[in-house]
């Protein structure tokens, strides 16, 4: 509500768009790794973990396979049917699950949500995402390696170093603990902001209802 509110009353004179670029440049750069940090460098890792990120896996594919059919049974343009796979198979997981899952079942859902997005969802989007965006979309020609996305990544380098950090036995320690958990806990409101600033409500189509519907019950 308050990211929908500043498109119409601008604060300061500074557009939707720009005040979003700003907030997700801060989060994806600083304080979603701070996040990263802190749910996993004290958390118990074992076969868990590993179940975690190959659910994550499976559910992505499960959900570009699922959409491919849709979108052959609709007969859908190339770049819809991009679209169609995009939007099934990968999810908000951080900006939009972390908050409603933190609501729902409480602090330990952090931990979650990081294995599923930084070991799953974050690095398949960074390529087999980008793939499908490229093939089914309008792009440049030679537009870079699909590794470079992953390789300036701050938050996988900081999942990363998380694990390094656990596995090696390191304890975080109150006073960086105290400095990373205000950080990261800054990313749900922030992120929630940005998503209400990316709202537009004029791009509704009735007419693309027909191609809609079937995306939201595969969804």
């Amino acid at each position: 509500l308050c990211g929908a509110a500043w498109r119409i009353i601008r604060p300061g004179g500074l557009s939707a768009e720009v005040t979003r670029h700003v907030l997700t440049t801060l989060v994806f750069n600083v304080l979603l790794p701070a996040l990263v940090l802190t749910a996993l460098w004290d958390a118990q890792l074992g076969m868990d973990s590993l179940k975690l990120s190959l659910f994550g896996v499976l559910i992505v594919l499960l959900g570009a396979v699922l959409a491919w059919l849709i979108g052959r049974a609709w007969r859908m343009e190339a770049h819809r049917r991009g679209a169609a796979i995009l939007g099934i198979a990968f999810a908000n997981i951080t900006y939009m699950g972390l908050p409603l899952l933190e609501h729902l079942y409480g602090p330990w859902a952090r931990t979650i949500v990081v294995h599923l997005d930084v070991f799953a969802g974050m690095p398949l989007v960074l390529t087999f995402g980008l793939a499908i965006a490229r093939q089914h979309g309008v792009h440049p020609a030679g537009e870079g390696s699909l590794l470079r996305p992953l390789l300036i990544n701050p938050p996988l380098w900081a999942g990363l170093l998380a694990l390094g950090l656990n596995l090696s036995g390191i304890a975080q320690g109150d006073m960086l603990r105290a400095f990373f958990e205000p950080l990261a806990d800054a990313v749900s409101p922030l992120m929630l902001i940005a998503l209400g600033l990316r709202l537009q409500w004029r791009a509704w189509r009735r007419s693309n209802l027909p191609l809609g519907m079937p995306v939201v019950v595969a969804k």
